[in-house]
């Protein structure tokens, strides 16, 4: 005897749905088959996993397309220019971090400082100051209009003192941040190494499509005779990578304040 399963009226749309679309979610199908009782085995699908820029790389080297390359030409392409293009994006990556971090931080106590030094200066020399006697109280012994022993004065007092504590120790937060900025040039090294890694991925797309300065080999579809020039452009990008970070990054500028 076979045993039929059956299934309530509001549970057969979302079945109809599901093997309508070609492209429905397997858990939501698992679901709805849990709830509609059926028996019937569905294969487990593993989940797609994102493909990192270094993977997604490697394959294109393996693509059929590059098979007429050399061992020793795809060697080139993978210590040379895959390799190449994940460093300088790193480090482009790690400098603009730093370059944020310490500019936001520049800009917002240049901003800060002055504010907390006027309004913590001036209350505190008034509160700090006793007035001179003046005629209108009588006698030279006259007590000041303003007394430091009141609580509530001293309360003040301690207000002013702290933004005047904190302004101070902001500024020379501000003053350092500015030297390390200025030291290490992480702006600099950003782009000096950003460029250097968007070049590298224009030649190598560039290459891959025979396109650009490429596009003369494009009638013979092969990559090897493209290859050289490839490779001529890939070395010329690198020293000139290496001669522009000598020549701008290595070279001291004068330190200049910013929160003045």
């Amino acid at each position: 005897m076979v045993r039929q399963n059956k299934t309530s009226p509001l549970e057969q749309p979302m079945q109809n749905q599901e093997t309508q679309l070609p492209g429905s979610n397997v858990l939501n199908h698992l679901q709805a088959n849990a709830q509609a009782g059926g028996n019937s085995p569905v294969p487990p699908v593993a989940p797609a996993s994102v493909v990192a820029p270094r993977s997604r790389y490697s394959q294109i080297l393996e693509s059929p397309e590059l098979d007429t390359l050399t061992p020793i030409q795809k060697e080139f392409l993978k210590e040379r220019w895959q390799e190449q293009i994940s460093w300088f994006s790193r480090r482009a990556k790690q400098n603009q971090n730093w370059y944020n971090r310490i500019r936001l931080t520049t800009i917002i106590g240049s901003i800060v400082v002055p504010a907390l030094l006027s309004w913590g200066s001036v209350p505190l020399t008034a509160f700090l100051v006793s007035p001179p006697p003046s005629p209108e109280f009588g006698s030279p012994t006259a007590q000041p209009r303003l007394s430091i022993t009141d609580p509530a004065m001293q309360h003040q007092l301690q207000l002013y003192r702290a933004a005047l504590i904190t302004g101070v120790g902001l500024s020379q937060l501000v003053a350092i941040c500015a030297a390390v900025e200025q030291f290490f040039k992480f702006g600099d090294r950003w782009r000096h190494y950003r460029r250097s890694a968007e070049l590298l991925k224009t030649h190598g797309w560039q290459f891959f499509e025979l396109t650009g300065p490429y596009a003369p080999y494009s009638q013979n579809g092969k990559h090897t005779e493209a290859f050289h020039l490839f490779a001529s452009q890939i070395e010329e990008i690198i020293q000139s990578d290496v001669d522009g970070y000598v020549s701008q990054i290595t070279i001291p500028k004068p330190f200049v304040r910013e929160d003045r």
